[in-house]
């Protein structure tokens, strides 16, 4: 894909049942920007006769990762859910697909990530029952929204609503960016760079994102940065002090983010990805949700079996518990540079 691409890109993704919003072609300038990417955004062209210009019939976003800790890879696509291949037929899939694979051979990768199992890919490994997925209606009336949701949880939004919690809705990177990122170290993940958000925010204009910020007696306590995609909100990154807890902080954020998509004409409200038996993973099944299991596809082009790159994978766990340990600000500097190797 080139810039002069990227219209009819966008027009076939309107075209497309699966296409979603991490299709959109706005995704390679903010990978170039926010961590300085390589990315390859293929397109199956068809040349009719008659017709100046060729149809596209399938597309492909990837991104070049190169790290020695992690192994140098293609993805479709890095920090996000869900993405791979699109196409209007079996042939123009096979045609992305040897071309993702010629790519990787050439540049001696280990493999390529689809992350869909959709369309199966011939030759890919398959692996699931790592990630889930939860997406639900949002009920109009506030009382029938509630309502939906089990006895427990109701009762923590009921209780956040009488915590003395006030919101509002920015485009400002602070204090969202810091209440993420200590949460992220919280968990032992290291930190995104700041230029990924500003890029988020350069590529996606407010009708595609936007911060909602909840405030105690004036003090910010969580935030939220969602994406808007048609009828579809996505909470997609959320960072909390650390008396957001006692506060109901959290379930006050999603309550009144959910109210604030309605108004901007949201029916539906995808809570994004987390890790099957995680602690989001619960918390998200708490509010009604009912998850959907991710399956995503390897192409193992010089590796042996799909990589397992989870914090619980035993790999892994004593990083974490250090990266933990690391000063908040030791941290956010190493961070950036860490994170690029991960995807």
């Amino acid at each position: 894909m080139t810039a002069a691409d990227r219209t009819a890109w966008t027009a076939f993704l309107a075209t497309h049942p699966q296409a979603g919003f991490f299709h959109r072609p706005e995704w390679a300038q903010a990978f170039q920007e926010g961590f300085g990417y390589e990315t390859i955004y293929l397109l199956a062209e068809e040349h009719r006769s008659g017709h100046t210009m060729p149809a596209i019939r399938g597309v492909l976003p990837l991104v070049v990762i190169r790290s020695r800790l992690f192994a140098s890879r293609l993805v479709s696509l890095p920090f996000l859910p869900e993405a791979g291949i699109l196409a209007a037929d079996e042939q123009a899939a096979r045609a992305l697909a040897a071309a993702a694979r010629e790519i990787a051979t050439a540049r001696r990768l280990a493999w390529v990530e689809y992350r869909s199992d959709e369309p199966p890919i011939p030759g890919t490994t398959p692996v699931a029952g790592r990630y889930a997925d939860f997406v639900a209606e949002i009920a109009a009336d506030p009382d029938e929204r509630l309502k939906a949701i089990p006895r427990k949880q109701r009762a923590c939004v009921r209780k956040s609503l009488q915590a003395g919690l006030d919101h509002y809705v920015t485009r400002e990177l602070e204090p969202f960016l810091t209440l993420y990122l200590r949460n992220l170290h919280h968990h032992g993940t290291p930190a995104f760079p700041r230029r990924w958000f500003a890029a988020l925010l350069d590529v996606f204009d407010e009708r595609a994102l936007d911060i909602l910020v909840v405030t105690h007696q004036g003090r910010p306590v969580s935030a939220v940065m969602s994406f808007y995609d048609g009828e579809m909100v996505l909470p997609y990154y959320a960072g909390t002090a650390a008396d957001a807890r006692r506060l109901f902080a959290h379930d006050y954020m999603y309550w009144v983010l959910m109210e604030h998509a309605r108004a901007r004409g949201c029916r539906r409200f995808d809570f994004g990805r987390s890790r099957i038996g995680s602690g989001p993973y619960h918390y998200k099944r708490h509010w009604g949700f009912a998850p959907r299991e991710l399956v995503y596809q390897y192409d193992l082009v010089r590796a042996s079996e799909p990589p397992d790159m989870r914090p619980e994978n035993s790999r892994y766990r004593l990083f974490v518990r250090m990266w933990q340990n690391l000063p908040f600000a030791l941290a956010n500097r190493l961070g950036p540079m860490v994170i690029k190797g991960l995807g």
